[in-house]
């Protein structure tokens, strides 16, 4: 099996992600689902194994900070068009689907104490509803593709992703509001999908890095939180990743973002230490 190329950080691809986000220069999001941009990046950045002991890390956290709206999110360049309530140009804001992976990073960069970081944890708990977290952003005409009343599942698991790494939080009821609405959407699988988002065959292949909506992704995730542990749904999952497991230990890609095409995780024939890597920390915490 190939070596993981995060086992190496001298290595040019992960070198070329990092000289991409401590230029990054505000390129606006139009797609939150485009891999290359920023906001999913930095979290690649985050397995590789860098820490703020690196300068460039800590030009990118002090670049995120420098943008924060009043209430307390973390603001980036967003391109809304205009079927969705936007203007078609770059505009500085937030939606609920991007500044937690900013605030995510943060935290897991060691700034969780840094006033404006839980000043932006406070008002991620705010903006939080009875079922997790709903569409929501800064822009006043945005809507997104599905029902008001229903919560967003890729804003919910953002959301639960920053709180994972607060367990001050855990047994708080809005962060239990956001594991019930994941473990129910599970539940009605079979019978729609939400905001677009299914859990169906596609969610359930194996994919890394963690940049969307699959089941390593949502598993890595809830794997954190003793409350979803022990539910059936989690067990559900967990065992649906681990009867995927090669009798050499290993997991294989079964889906890939076509952005990482060269890396170990970017093909579906052999394989890959990271993504092998990643699911093996899951099921040790189970």
């Amino acid at each position: 099996m190939k070596e993981s190329d995060f086992l190496n950080l001298q290595s040019d691809k992960v070198k070329e992600i990092y000289d991409f986000c401590i230029t990054y220069d505000g390129e606006p999001i139009s797609r939150h689902n485009d891999v290359n941009h920023f906001i999913h990046r930095i979290g690649l950045l985050l397995d590789t194994g860098y820490d703020t002991k690196d300068e460039g890390i800590k030009q990118i956290a002090e670049k995120i900070l420098s943008n924060q709206s009043c209430e307390g999110a973390f603001l980036s360049q967003i391109q809304i068009s205009t079927n969705y309530g936007g203007t078609g140009l770059p505009e500085l804001g937030w939606m609920i689907c991007d500044f937690p992976l900013l605030l995510y990073f943060l935290i897991k960069m060691g700034y969780g104490k840094d006033d404006r970081v839980i000043k932006a944890i406070n008002y991620l708990i705010s903006v939080s509803d009875e079922n997790g977290w709903r569409c929501k952003s800064s822009f006043e005409k945005f809507r997104g593709p599905g029902r008001k009343e229903d919560h967003c599942p890729l804003a919910t698991l953002y959301a639960l992703k920053v709180f994972s790494l607060l367990p001050e939080y855990h047994n708080e009821q809005f962060v239990k509001n956001g594991i019930n609405a994941m473990l129910y959407h599970w539940r009605i699988s079979n019978e729609r999908k939400i905001y677009m988002f299914g859990m169906g065959k596609n969610f359930r292949k194996l994919k890394y890095p963690t940049h969307w909506f699959d089941i390593v992704h949502v598993v890595r995730v809830l794997v954190n939180f003793e409350y979803a542990k022990g539910t059936q749904e989690f067990k559900e999952m967990i065992g649906i990743i681990k009867s995927k497991k090669t009798q050499e230990g290993d997991f294989v890609p079964e889906s890939v973002f076509t952005a990482y095409k060269g890396w170990d995780f970017g093909q579906k024939k052999s394989p890959s230490s990271s993504l092998s890597n990643v699911i093996n920390e899951i099921i040790d915490k189970v």
